[in-house]
């Protein structure tokens, strides 16, 4: 497990500086880091379960480590906004960063508190469940939290795709007619990006099976049966997020949105803006079609008339 995380933490980094990217990488770097001492600390509490050091150590890795990683994808959504069109998002793109992560930390910092609680409560022998509470209900609201932003993105990909299905023909060049942003044609042209988009709403989904098996695992109590298996933990917990870091890892932001020195990798020829034809053919041709199917035979034109701009 151990090379597994220094091999993603080795290629986030290089991918980081190739980038120019500081805040994706080393809120992940950051993240493998706590996550991977938060597993020594679990797995040195077990061997000494009485020792109080070890329970802290495992609670703050495993507890932060999601909120950077988390963090590196609001972060990463917000920047992938404009390639589409900030028309199609409910929030500015700035704002995805800043609500969720907030709303994060205050999670993380109501869990901590509970945590505290909880330890001084079992040491003085008057029961620990007010503690443990508080932490549930930390982990619920950050759960919560992430349903929002989740419910957020797919309304945006919806309203995306709903742009599209409508294929309005213009012959303008007013930019509010247009479907995509036609300065980020050449960024969407590949298909490592398609592959990005889609990789990244599953490394959310992983992250949030995480945080939800959290909430379960802490309303049974430390003592209790989620608690107590191993099996649930490294399937829930560890498998998750190692998919999650390694799918964003194959799928990097960097490369996919095409920054700093992974520019000329990702587009080897710089395309002219204006050429939208020639990057999304595949619409082009269904919206002649269907043009050419809804007019009538005396009020056709001929085709190179028009210009057809879905961008």
């Amino acid at each position: 497990m151990a090379i597994i995380y220094f091999c993603l933490i080795v290629i986030h980094a290089v991918f980081g500086v190739l980038a120019g990217d500081r805040f994706f990488p080393i809120s992940f770097i950051i993240g493998c880091v706590l996550e991977f001492i938060g597993y020594v600390g679990r797995s040195l509490g077990y061997k000494d379960p009485t020792k109080l050091s070890w329970y802290v150590v495992q609670s703050l890795g495993i507890a932060v480590a999601p909120i950077l990683f988390m963090a590196g994808i609001y972060n990463t959504f917000g920047e992938s906004i404009p390639v589409f069109g900030s028309k199609y998002s409910v929030l500015k793109p700035t704002k995805y960063r800043y609500i969720f992560i907030v709303s994060d930390v205050i999670s993380f910092v109501v869990q901590c508190s509970g945590g505290g609680l909880s330890a001084y409560l079992a040491s003085t022998d008057n029961g620990s469940d007010v503690g443990t509470n508080i932490m549930v209900a930390a982990l619920a609201f950050q759960v919560f939290s992430m349903s929002v932003f989740m419910f957020l993105v797919l309304l945006f990909f919806y309203r995306v795709h709903k742009a599209r299905k409508m294929k309005t023909y213009v012959v303008v060049e007013d930019p509010k007619y247009r479907y995509l942003e036609r300065e980020y044609s050449a960024i969407r042209k590949p298909r490592y990006f398609r592959g990005y988009v889609y990789a990244y709403f599953i490394a959310t989904i992983l992250v949030y099976i995480r945080c939800v098996y959290r909430v379960a695992e802490m309303s049974t109590g430390f003592t209790g049966p989620t608690s107590q298996k191993e099996v649930w933990f490294l399937v829930f917990d560890l498998l998750m997020i190692i998919l999650a870091v390694g799918i964003v890892t194959i799928f990097y932001p960097g490369a996919a949105l095409a920054k700093g020195r992974l520019r000329k990798w990702m587009i080897p020829e710089e395309i002219d803006a204006r050429l939208v034809l020639e990057l999304e053919p595949e619409m082009e041709q269904e919206m002649e079609q269907e043009m050419e199917s809804e007019m009538e035979p005396e009020t056709k034109l001929k085709k190179e008339q028009f210009r057809i701009r879905p961008l």
